[in-house]
Order: structure tokens, then sequence, then C-alpha cells
């Protein structure tokens, strides 16, 4: 017997980010205890909190919302968090 594939979900396209640009999105890279590192592009508020919580040694867990979904991180095992500047663009003029 076969197995069925599951499809994915739209929710998590990039064209179904509820966001208008790119511009409206901060990336993200988390080092989490045990050696995983989660890499994500999450809105500017999201950053912004993640960055509050961590710096005030807060416990307990937060809610990013991110390109990929809703994500609950659970502070206390976070190690590292960097957060992204914005990409520049290097042209060559003539």
């Amino acid at each position: 017997m076969r197995s069925s594939i599951p499809t994915p979900c739209t929710a998590s396209s990039r064209r179904w980010f509820p966001l208008s640009s790119e511009n409206d999105v901060v990336r993200i890279e988390i080092g989490l205890d045990g050696g995983q590192i989660l890499s994500t592009l999450v809105t500017p508020k999201s950053a912004d909190a993640l960055e509050q919580s961590l710096n005030a040694g807060a416990a307990g867990a937060l809610t990013l919302e991110a390109q990929e979904g809703t994500i609950i991180l659970v502070l206390p095992r976070v190690l590292y968090a960097k957060r992204f500047a914005r990409e520049s663009r290097v042209g060559f003029g003539g």
C-alpha cells in the first residue's frame, strides 16, 4: 500500500507571508542549548521583543511571528541571538 505524501500548507509559502516587502522582515539567527541553530525571517516587532526579553533575562517563552509561521521560543534555552543588518547591494558604476 502506498503512503500519501502530505501537501505543504500554503500558509508557510513566501507569497502568503503577511508582510508586503522584504523591508518588513528581519533575519535573525538563534543558537539554542544542544547545538541547534534557528535562522529565520521575523517581523521587526518580533526581533525587538526577542532582544528586549534576552536583555532583561526573561524566563518563560516568547512568541515570534516568522515567515514560516508562529515560533514559540523557550528563552532559557537560547545561548545567543544575532540580528542581521539589512543587506546592502554593491554595484559597479561605469
